[in-house]
C-alpha cells in the first residue's frame, strides 16, 4: 500500500493508492464528508471513507486536438454546492454547414453522492474566444463590444446570462452555491462586484475602499470579501453571499488561498490563517511577528491542521484545538499537512508530485 511521510499526531494510513500525475501540478483532490473525488484523464472518480470507487463518471470531453488551454488549464474539476462537482472543458468545436467553428466551454455537473450526472451544458463562444471560467464557482465571461457578456451555470444546470449592473463595466461572474454575482470595472480590470441586493461598495470599510473582490468562498453561502483603498492594504471581510449580511471581520490576510476548505458536516472552515466557525466568525491563527500559518483541514469539532513556515526555516505543522490552543509539531522530511478531513476523522494526505493518496487517522488530543 502507498504511504506517506505524516507529522506524529496522525496515524499509519487505513489505505493509500497512487494517482497518475501530470507535467503540471493539478489542485487537491475535493474531500467531502463522505467522498474523494479527482480527474483522472477524461474521467471523474469518486472514493468512499475506506478507499474503495463510488462511482465514476465522464462528460462530452474536448478531443486533445480540440482541447484549449484556458487561463486555469482545462479540464478542471471544481465543487460548486455541498452536493456538486462540476467539470469544465474548452476547446474547439466544429460546426455543420456553413456556419463557423467557434471555442465553447463545456460544463458537466454531478452529484456528490452516487456520480449521477445532473445536467451537461454548452457555453456558446466565438470563432476567436471561448466563454472563459472565473475563480470562484462557474462564473463565466466572453469579451465583446461594446463590453462582453457575463453568465453563469448554478448547480441544478440552469443557465443565466446576468444583465450590466447600472453605472458600472462587467467584467466576469461568480457563484456561490445558488447565487450569482456580477463582476464590476472597467478597461479590462475588475475593481468591483454585485449581488442580489448589495454590492462590494455596500459591504467596503469605508467609501475609500473603492476596490473589491470575491477572495474566496465554501461553495454554499459564505464568502471572503478583499477590499482596498488604492495603493493601501487589504481588509477581508466574512458575508453570506446570499444577502449580503456582514459575519465577521478578520485581521488577517489568506494570502492566495481562494477556496473555503469545510469539515466533514460543513460546520467550520478554514482558509490561509483563518479558522470560521459555524456562524461565519473568523480567527486568526498567528499574530504579526510569528510564523506565517496556512491552514488547509478542519474537524467537525474545529480542530484544524495546517503548515507554519518562516523564510529560512523548516515548516512545522500547526494544530489548533478545538478550544483555539495552538500546539506545533515538527514534519517528517517529504511531509505536509492533510488537504481535508473526512467522517470518522481521516485526515486526507496528498503528494502532488507523485500522485500518492492516502487517510491517516487523527491521534486522540
Amino acid at each position: 500500500m502507498p504511504t506517506l511521510p505524516v507529522a506524529d499526531v496522525f496515524e499509519s494510513p487505513k489505505w493509500g493508492l497512487l494517482l497518475p500525475t501530470t507535467d503540471t501540478q493539478g489542485p487537491p483532490p475535493i474531500v467531502t464528508s463522505e467522498r474523494v473525488i479527482f480527474l483522472e484523464g477524461e474521467k471523474v472518480r469518486a472514493l468512499g471513507p475506506d478507499g474503495k470507487e463510488v462511482w465514476a463518471g465522464t462528460w462530452d470531453a474536448f478531443s486533445s486536438e480540440d482541447r484549449s488551454g484556458g487561463d486555469r488549464g482545462f479540464p478542471f474539476l471544481r465543487q460548486v454546492s455541498p452536493e456538486v462537482v462540476a467539470v469544465v472543458d474548452g476547446g474547439r468545436a466544429a460546426c455543420e454547414g456553413l456556419d463557423k467553428d467557434s471555442y465553447d466551454t463545456r460544463v458537466a455537473l454531478f452529484s456528490i453522492a452516487d456520480g449521477k450526472v445532473i445536467k451537461e451544458v454548452v457555453l456558446r463562444g466565438t470563432e476567436g474566444e471561448a466563454p472563459q471560467p472565473g475563480e470562484i464557482g462557474l462564473g463565466f465571461f466572453l469579451g465583446g463590444d461594446p463590453q462582453g457578456t457575463a453568465s453563469v451555470v448554478l448547480p441544478d444546470g440552469e443557465v443565466k446570462e446576468l444583465p450590466p449592473v447600472e453605472g458600472e463595466g462587467t467584467e466576469g461572474a461568480a457563484t456561490i452555491g445558488n447565487t450569482a454575482l456580477t463582476i464590476t470595472g472597467d478597461y479590462g480590470g475588475a475593481s468591483g462586484f454585485a449581488g442580489p441586493g448589495y454590492d462590494s461598495a455596500s459591504l467596503a470599510p469605508s467609501p475609500k475602499h473603492t476596490l473589491g473582490s470575491v477572495q474566496a468562498s465554501n461553495a454554499n453561502n459564505w464568502a471572503v470579501g478583499r477590499f482596498v483603498i488604492p495603493m493601501g492594504e487589504p481588509v477581508y471581510r466574512v458575508f453570506d453571499a446570499s444577502n449580503g449580511d456582514l459575519l465577521s471581520e478578520p485581521k488577517c490576510d489568506p494570502v492566495e488561498a481562494d477556496e473555503i476548505v469545510m469539515s466533514p458536516s460543513r460546520s467550520w472552515g478554514v482558509l490561509g490563517p483563518m479558522r470560521i466557525d459555524r456562524e461565519g466568525q473568523a480567527t486568526c491563527i498567528g499574530e504579526e511577528g510569528q510564523r506565517k500559518v496556512r491552514l488547509t483541514a478542519v474537524t467537525d469539532e474545529g480542530r484544524s491542521f495546517g503548515l507554519a513556515s518562516q523564510s529560512g526555516g523548516d515548516d512545522v505543522l500547526v494544530d489548533v484545538s478545538a478550544t483555539g490552543d495552538i500546539s506545533t509539531a515538527p514534519l517528517p522530511e517529504g511531509a505536509a499537512p492533510p488537504v481535508g478531513v473526512m467522517k470518522d476523522g481521516r485526515a486526507i494526505h496528498f503528494d502532488p508530485h507523485t500522485g500518492t493518496l492516502t487517510a491517516n487517522p487523527i491521534k486522540e488530543d
